[in-house]
């Protein structure tokens, strides 16, 4: 997750050129589009919009979540006080992503969706879907946790005039698949809906040390 703040780097906007949408294209990491969509084209607070990050070509699965851009601007628009949704398509070897019918796919994990962004608003969520051969039927939809496992992390080292250059190996399909969570449903073949938030604190472990902790009142009369 990262943004621009620096006064020396300004966001450059430029209108999209396409024929069948209305859009500007914003220079800068993706969370930048989101904060200058919330607050430098107009200040949305009050309005909630539903902010739909992707498809990103490749999944953002497990720990992804933590690197993943797509993810980083719909975590943004939440932070503003929105709901969102980051799409994922995980692309498999050899087979090319067949956009149509992921984009309906798309579409139709939003619907399901819908009913828990009205009623819940200002919350994340991600999706991934598995890249299945064109004409493929519409995977399960299935919510499941985000796997905690780490990628399969790997590299390969080269040294010249005494500087060594690592080259990352690592294979993506040979992470970890535990059962039931994002990672084992996309790989094999399904779609996972995880619900994320903001709020990172380890709340057991922090009402533990506060336990454990004499109150500062205490402190002064000891």
């Amino acid at each position: 997750h990262a943004t621009t703040t620096h006064p020396d780097s300004p966001l450059l906007v430029r209108n999209l050129d396409h024929p069948k949408m209305k859009g500007v294209v914003v220079e800068g990491y993706p969370a930048d589009c989101v904060r200058v969509g919330c607050r430098g084209l107009g200040d949305i607070r009050g309005n909630r919009p539903l902010w739909v990050a992707g498809i990103n070509p490749g999944g953002n699965l497990g720990i992804d979540i933590y690197y993943s851009g797509t993810v980083a601007a719909a975590r943004e628009a939440v932070a503003l006080g929105c709901s969102a949704v980051s799409l994922s398509v995980y692309k498999q070897k050899r087979v090319d992503i067949d956009w149509e019918s992921v984009t309906q796919w798309a579409v139709e994990v939003l619907r399901v969706l819908k009913p828990r962004l009205e009623k819940s608003p200002s919350t994340l969520w991600n999706v991934n879907m598995a890249g299945l051969d064109k004409g493929s039927a519409m995977p399960e939809i299935q919510f499941v946790p985000a796997s905690t496992d780490p990628l399969d992390v790997a590299f390969t080292q080269n040294e010249n005039n005494g500087t060594r250059r690592f080259t990352y190996s690592g294979c993506y399909q040979d992470r970890p698949r535990k059962r039931g969570t994002d990672v084992d449903v996309v790989l094999s073949g399904g779609i996972a809906v995880t619900p994320l938030r903001l709020d990172v604190t380890d709340e057991s472990l922090l009402d533990t040390l506060r336990l454990g902790l004499p109150s500062e009142r205490n402190s002064h009369e000891e």
